[in-house]
Order: C-alpha cells, then sequence, then structure tokens
C-alpha cells in the first residue's frame, strides 16, 4: 500500500475502538496521537524530500549551464574525452594481449635479459630477419622444381610423367620429346 493511500482517520478510529479495552482509554489516545504525528512527520519528510529533490535537478541544470558557459560544449568535451580515455585503455590490453603470446608463441627469439618492451621489438625483428630468409628459400626452391620439371619434361624422363602410366599411354615414346602432354607425377617414394 502506498503511503499516501493510508487514511490516518481510519487508522486512529481503529487503534481507538479496539485498543481501549486492553490498554485503556487514556493510553489508546495516546498511541492514536502518536500514529497522526508519525503520519504528519512523514508527511512533511516526504514534502521536504521532494522539494530537496526538485533543487537538485534545478542546480545540476544549473552546473551544466555554467559549465558550457564557461567551456563551449564541455559535456561534449568530456564525454569525447571519455570515450577516448576507453578506446586508449583497449588499445593498451591489446598491445599487452599481443607482446604476451609474442613472448609464449616465439620464446625461441626473446632474449628475457631484455628489458619486456626491448625483448618484444627485438624479437619481432629477429623474426623478420628470419621471414626474409625463408621466403628466399621458398623462391630458390620453387625455381630449382621447375628447372627440373622442365629439365624432365624436355629429356623425355616419361617415368616421372603422370600421364605416361594412363591405359591409352601419352602417345610420345620413351626419350622422345613432349609434345605439352607432361605433367609431373609428384612425389613419390
Amino acid at each position: 500500500m502506498d503511503y499516501n493511500e493510508v487514511d490516518v482517520n481510519a487508522v486512529c478510529f481503529g487503534i481507538l475502538c479496539n485498543f481501549q479495552q486492553f490498554c485503556g482509554e487514556e493510553r489508546a489516545k495516546e498511541a492514536a496521537a502518536l500514529v497522526r504525528k508519525i503520519y504528519e512527520d512523514n508527511k512533511n519528510l516526504i514534502d521536504r524530500a521532494k522539494s530537496a529533490e526538485v533543487r537538485a535537478e534545478t542546480l545540476e541544470k544549473m552546473v551544466k549551464e555554467y559549465q558550457d558557459e564557461i567551456v563551449p560544449g564541455y559535456r561534449e568535451q568530456a564525454e569525447k574525452a571519455e570515450r577516448e580515455r576507453d578506446e586508449e585503455k583497449l588499445k593498451v590490453d591489446e598491445y599487452a594481449e599481443s607482446a604476451r603470446a609474442i613472448a609464449l608463441w616465439l620464446s625461441a627469439f626473446c632474449d628475457k635479459s631484455l628489458s619486456y618492451p626491448q625483448m618484444i621489438s627485438n624479437a619481432a625483428r629477429k623474426i623478420s630477419v628470419a621471414y626474409e630468409v625463408m621466403e628466399k628459400r621458398a623462391e630458390k626452391a620453387e625455381k630449382e622444381r621447375d628447372a627440373a620439371v622442365n629439365d624432365l619434361k624436355r629429356f623425355g624422363q616419361c617415368g616421372v610423367c603422370k600421364n605416361y602410366y594412363r591405359e591409352d599411354g601419352c602417345g610420345a615414346g620413351p626419350y622422345s620429346y613432349c609434345d605439352g602432354g607432361f605433367e609431373w607425377r609428384g612425389e613419390k617414394t
């Protein structure tokens, strides 16, 4: 039941009618007067709280207007600064996560005697160099493979051709020049 819906007169009447037989008329009147006083005090407190809330809202509005007057767009700037701070915090968290992953998965490249940022940047440089070396080796291996396949094609090594073992054959005889149907059979042991 809402406090405002309480009928204090009905409550007091109930006290006067029902409690006189147990505690006497004087005590029942005191109890009814006390209930009435509590009701009035609470009603005053509620009214004061509502009034204070209105004053607080008015003051808050005045502060916002004052902030905007002193620094135009203060709230927008403050909100933007908070967003940027949160974004930077995420970047820092992502950096830390990346650095932990590098330290964990690429520990062979990490020099633990260095400070953490130096260790990570040094590991990144080492990985970059290793990658370039591996890339050059892969390019060289591809060129060598292509050259070997071309040599096999030119010099008629039919035993390594995928088409040589077909039922109908490839049409080119052993040790003859392949007419373009040569395909390496792949790696077989």
